[in-house]
């Protein structure tokens, strides 16, 4: 999840997840229904994609869209969806379902540059 700074507009991800998803596999548990089910989830789509300024630098969509090449551990180039896993980065490491975070609590979960 993301939390907006009221002030001066500044998104900061956090190491909470949406209910949805799957933390072990990292795969939304309702794909087909997740645009209905959660408000806050968003289809990305060659139009908003500019929009979405807060997506990770790892994002496939927006490397792609920027001519920027994949990580080598992305699985579009390796071929094997765990290869995510095992590089280390994916959130199956550091997630939390938000299904046990009260909303007030989502500052302590803020994800700082350098943190690991």
């Amino acid at each position: 999840m993301k939390i907006e700074d009221e002030d001066s507009g500044e998104i900061f991800n956090t190491t909470v997840s949406c209910r949805q998803l799957n933390i072990e596999t990292c795969r939304c548990c309702d794909y087909k229904n997740r645009l209905a089910d959660v408000s806050m989830c968003i289809q990305l789509t060659l139009e908003n994609l500019p929009e979405l300024n807060w997506l990770p630098e790892t994002c496939a969509y927006k490397r792609l869209h920027e001519s920027k090449p994949l990580p080598l551990w992305h699985p579009l180039i390796t071929k094997d969806k765990n290869s995510v896993h095992e590089s280390g980065v994916s959130a199956r490491w550091f997630a939390q379902s938000e299904e046990y975070i009260h909303p007030d609590q989502l500052n302590d979960f803020v994800i700082f540059p350098g943190d690991k």
